[in-house]
């Protein structure tokens, strides 16, 4: 449980400089991403990881925002083609998404799917095994989800 180091700035003395743009910590994403769609009794036993999204909080975010502050210019003044291009790739992506009709999977199976094999390999005791066997299903997940369309396009 926990994360890594990814950068940090010192102080003279050695220890953290709090409100630096170096201090980086990253925790595993697959648990931070799944782990919030466990009921309250399943995230307790997940406390470390609690620990390093508050930490990622308290040290990491005001040293990303002292970068943002020291950045001359603003977001606004990112050069517009760049910005559209970006805007239409997620445009396209989004309509993709709402013209799949007739598709022979129903998402929210696989999102239980997910959600389960998840569960079993991939908690707090792993198995080598069990997660050989999980990836497997994950990409056979991914497959699926590829033949499901939306039934709400609102």
């Amino acid at each position: 449980m926990g994360g890594l180091w990814a950068d940090y700035e010192r102080t003279a003395e050695g220890g953290l400089k709090l409100g630096s743009p170096r201090n980086q910590y990253q925790y595993p994403e697959s648990v931070r991403d799944w782990r919030m769609r466990l009921p309250v009794s399943r995230r307790q036993s997940l406390g470390a990881n609690s620990l390093s999204c508050i930490f990622s909080g308290l040290i990491v975010a005001p040293g990303i925002q002292n970068l943002f502050d020291a950045e001359k210019g603003a977001a606004a003044d990112t050069h517009s083609a760049l910005c559209e291009q970006a805007r239409r790739r997620y445009q396209e992506e989004h309509d993709r998404l709402l013209k799949r009709t007739g598709g022979s999977e129903n998402p929210y199976l696989i999102h239980q799917e997910l959600y389960d094999v998840m569960t079993k390999a991939a908690t707090v005791v792993r198995r080598n095994a069990q997660l050989d066997e999980a990836i497997g299903t994950v990409n056979d997940l991914h497959e699926r989800a590829k033949k499901c369309s939306l039934s709400d396009t609102g």
